[in-house]
């Protein structure tokens, strides 16, 4: 009897998987699709998706918290892969003047990187994915109490603008791991915070390479256009 029940038990799973299995089937048009094959997490998409997203920025420039604008575009190309380039930019007045003679000193920070991210965490209007970013970055130290003029041309003609004196630019190579965190507000809006740290790698003109190393933090609104 035992036999019997253990034979109609390994019957009733092996019924059970078969049928759990057919359900990852749909038939659509006299074709199935698989279900199993569509949600691969490397799978290359079929129509990469794009997204584009533009941000507040914040990042200190040794002890002082200077502020600025982002930018970023990546295109998806996995269901969980997605690659693309972004844009960054920060300005401030600082107090070491490194040495130099200045009378108004100020540090801009601009950044260029190819910025690749990993979906992690995709639930409901929650997604989560970590970052490594390679880039370019310059620090310019300028005295905003010396102004130089220089020429800007356009399609039109010409016109004399003015900048603060460059005193030394620094010029990094950039290696920067990160977490983006997304908030689905609509269809194709979602609220995004995302943060990095940027180790650099390079000569200096001023300063100590080492402790310009440090953390960028973004939030803004990231949009896909298709």
């Amino acid at each position: 009897m035992k036999r019997v029940l253990l034979l109609l038990c390994l019957a009733f799973c092996s019924y059970s998987l078969s049928a759990q299995e057919e359900d990852l089937y749909t038939e659509y048009d006299d074709q199935y699709i698989d279900y199993r094959e569509e949600t691969k997490p490397f799978r290359f998409l079929d129509s990469p998706m794009t997204r584009f997203g533009i941000y507040v920025v914040t990042t200190p420039f040794f002890k002082q918290q200077a502020f600025g604008f982002g930018f970023d575009g990546q295109l998806q190309i996995t269901n969980n892969f997605s690659t693309g380039l972004s844009l960054t930019a920060a300005s401030r007045r600082i107090s070491p003047d490194f040495g130099y003679t200045i009378g108004d000193a100020r540090m801009t920070f601009g950044d260029i990187s190819w910025l690749n991210e990993l979906t992690l965490i995709q639930e409901n209007n929650i997604e989560i994915g970590a970052r490594a970013a390679l880039g370019w970055v310059s620090y310019m130290l300028r005295d905003n109490s010396i102004r130089e003029r220089y020429w800007v041309w356009t399609e039109y003609g010409g016109y004399e603008a003015e900048q603060a004196l460059l005193v030394a630019d620094n010029k990094f190579f950039k290696l920067a791991p990160g977490l983006a965190v997304r908030y689905r507000l609509g269809k194709d809006i979602q609220l995004e915070a995302n943060g990095a740290y940027n180790f650099y790698f390079g000569n200096t003109d001023f300063g100590n390479r080492v402790t310009f190393n440090n953390y960028v933090l973004q939030l803004g609104i990231k949009i896909r256009v298709n």
